[in-house]
């Protein structure tokens, strides 16, 4: 948690973001090794355009969360 307001030390605001909202270094490729992994489903949440989803069918997901709505929070991202 900060200790100012984000206006006030925004580097650290940015860090904690990044933190709490996912990694942007995961690749298609990165998913595809998880399918690998585990016959588990995998449920992609934040895909935002239809050649995404269609990517993610061909990387073999196994569905989607779709939501228009993030709230003050996210659960967690992959």
């Amino acid at each position: 948690r900060l200790n100012t307001s984000p206006k006030e030390n925004i580097e650290s605001a940015i860090l904690i973001w990044t933190r709490l909202f996912g990694n942007p270094s995961l690749t298609w490729e990165d998913l595809a090794f998880l399918r690998k992994q585990t016959n588990l489903p995998i449920l992609l949440k934040g895909i935002l355009h239809k050649e995404d989803a269609k990517l993610a069918y061909e990387n073999g997901m196994d569905g989607l969360i779709v939501s228009n709505h993030g709230g003050r929070q996210v659960d967690g991202t992959i």
